[in-house]
């Protein structure tokens, strides 16, 4: 199974899909449980994916050195959007790692519960 991902700049211009799934299969459940609570693409464990996946995927890495350009003068500077393909994450950590999708599970159910 294959967990889709997206990185966009800031202003949608540039975007690109990937595959997150290696970084999935060596991430601590601490980086996993971090991305899974934030949404699954704003948590610091972002960075790391993407710093992972940069480095063993060729388009990625070009995307990646596209949006460190030099900015134009009165630039406001793109930033990187990340998001993990949320069902196919569940499904992948269901099959790979189930007492980790367990946990996300109740981590998802608790807040709501707060909310």
């Amino acid at each position: 199974m294959m967990i889709n991902a997206t990185l966009r700049s800031q202003d949608g211009i540039l975007k690109l899909c990937f595959d997150a799934t290696p970084w999935f299969a060596k991430a601590s459940d601490d980086e996993i449980l971090a991305l899974a609570t934030t949404g699954w693409g704003s948590s610091p464990a972002v960075d790391g994916l993407v710093r992972d996946i940069g480095s063993c995927s060729s388009q990625v890495a070009s995307f990646l050195a596209e949006m460190e350009l030099p900015k134009l003068p009165n630039s406001t500077g793109a930033t990187i959007k990340v998001q993990v393909e949320e069902v196919a994450a569940g499904g992948w950590l269901v099959e790979n790692r189930p007492a980790l999708a367990a946990r996300i599970l109740a981590e998802i159910v608790e807040e709501d519960d707060h909310s």
